[in-house]
């Protein structure tokens, strides 16, 4: 193997260790498992569900002013119970939270 070669397996090796959303406002499971972890646990974020879901259940925020949700998810859950803590969160372009 030739000094290339091992340089950039090396780099790739290093890329690989890295998770894609470090750093990132992120749920590491999808978001229909951390909806049903909240519902299971009474709507509230445990702290598993928290470390897995932290966009869903308002443990960061975006960096850009954009709803986290679809638009037309967010305006159904503004018309039906407001802007509270966890859906400015994550509808913060609808509840002009930004």
């Amino acid at each position: 193997m030739n000094t290339a070669t091992l340089l950039v397996c090396m780099v790739l090796g290093l890329f690989c260790m890295v998770h894609i959303s470090d750093g990132a406002c992120a749920d590491e499971w999808p978001k229909t498992h951390c909806e049903r972890a909240m519902a299971a646990t009474g709507g509230s974020c445990g702290a598993v569900v928290a470390s897995n879901c932290q966009l869903t259940c308002g443990e960061c925020q975006l960096e850009i002013c954009e709803n986290a949700y679809s638009d037309a998810a967010c305006e159904m859950i503004k018309k039906r119970r407001g802007c509270d803590d966890l859906v400015t969160q994550n509808c913060a372009k609808t509840c002009n939270n930004c």
